[in-house]
């Protein structure tokens, strides 16, 4: 079974405009996140019966790559995994998980926020295992679209430093940008 990270992404992107409010933190962000992904998974284990069991985790450790050596580790804001392999790839005392994986990293920028911060979830890219994907979700708060716009094209070129790094088949690094009026 594939999931659709983008039609849960575009799912709390429309909840978001319609109701301001529900988002206050970064930790509300995530928690609407998780509820979206976990709506789309379970849709399409209605659609499709499928021996896959996929599972949404937060603040998970995920063990990464390093010259082929899997010892690093970095916290992920959520982690989207194959259930039947969570035993085989997780390390017990400490629940770091170290299979294939869809990462997200999240960022809500309030209005008075810098950019920048968004660069140390794109680092990140630079250490993901082979197999694993990275998605890094920026919530842009503005009064206005064109103040929008403007902090939506600093991530953007944040991400084309990273761009030219893309992998193949599973391992790809992907942005979303969503707008948070105020």
């Amino acid at each position: 079974m594939e999931i659709n990270v983008r039609d849960a992404l575009t799912e709390c992107q429309k909840i978001i405009l319609k109701h301001p409010n529900i988002v206050l933190s970064e930790a509300d962000f995530e928690r609407l996140l998780c509820n979206c992904i976990s709506r789309q998974i379970k849709e399409e284990y209605d659609k499709i019966p499928s021996t896959d069991d996929f599972s949404v985790h937060t603040q998970i450790s995920h063990y990464i790559q390093e010259n082929g050596k899997y010892k690093l580790e970095e916290r992920v804001d959520i982690l989207i995994l194959d259930e039947s392999k969570l035993e085989d790839c997780k390390e017990h005392k400490k629940d770091k998980y170290y299979g294939t994986s869809i990462a997200l990293e999240l960022k809500y920028l309030h209005i008075g926020d810098s950019v920048t911060i968004v660069k140390e979830d794109f680092e990140k890219w630079n250490h993901i295992k082979d197999d694993s994907s990275l998605y890094i979700v920026v919530l842009l708060e503005a009064k206005s679209e064109k103040k929008y716009n403007v902090k939506k094209e600093k991530v953007e070129k944040i991400e084309k430093e990273y761009d030219n790094v893309k992998k193949h088949g599973q391992n790809q690094l992907l942005c979303s940008i969503m707008m948070k009026k105020k």
